[in-house]
């Protein structure tokens, strides 16, 4: 429940003193109540995005998106990517109300570098506003980048 705490000058008269226990220099309003935070359902993909990521700066395949559609109880979208297991990159999308919304992956991890070529495993989930969370939505990726040759010749 939230409220406010009002301090009324004493010269403030209350016609309502029968109704209300409080004295008239202090009265609490209260500006309504949230009902509990309900878990959001898991998001649904919109369409199968590509699974295969080439950030290679060929501007091809640079960027994977995921499009997903959220319930009115979810606050946050959240993009895990793993290897091996192990998390090593994450965003958080700010949801305003049930639709649908696009979370994108460039292929490379937190400090901006490109990550190695292989496989990767991916979670979305609606959060709330408690953070509970929704089932995550799980999938696969592969990221590869193409090697690039630089020819040399020895000038004669």
């Amino acid at each position: 429940m939230y409220a406010v705490r009002v301090r009324l000058p004493a010269s403030v008269t209350d016609t309502a003193s029968a109704k209300n226990p409080l004295p008239a220099q202090s009265r609490c309003v209260v500006f309504g109540a949230l009902p509990d935070a309900t878990t959001p359902t898991t998001p649904q993909l919109i369409a199968a995005p590509a699974l295969a990521l080439s950030p290679d700066g060929d501007q091809r395949s640079e960027v994977i998106t995921w499009n997903v559609y959220v319930d009115a109880s979810t606050t946050l979208l959240r993009l895990r990517i793993y290897r091996s297991g192990k998390a090593i990159w994450g965003k958080l999308v700010p949801v305003s109300q049930a639709g649908m919304y696009s979370v994108a992956w460039d292929g490379t991890d937190p400090a901006g570098r490109v990550v190695n070529n292989g496989g990767y495993a991916y979670t979305i989930e609606a959060l709330n506003r408690a953070g509970g969370a929704s089932t995550a939505l799980r999938g696969a990726v592969e990221v590869s980048s193409a090697v690039h040759m630089v020819s040399l010749r020895r000038r004669q």
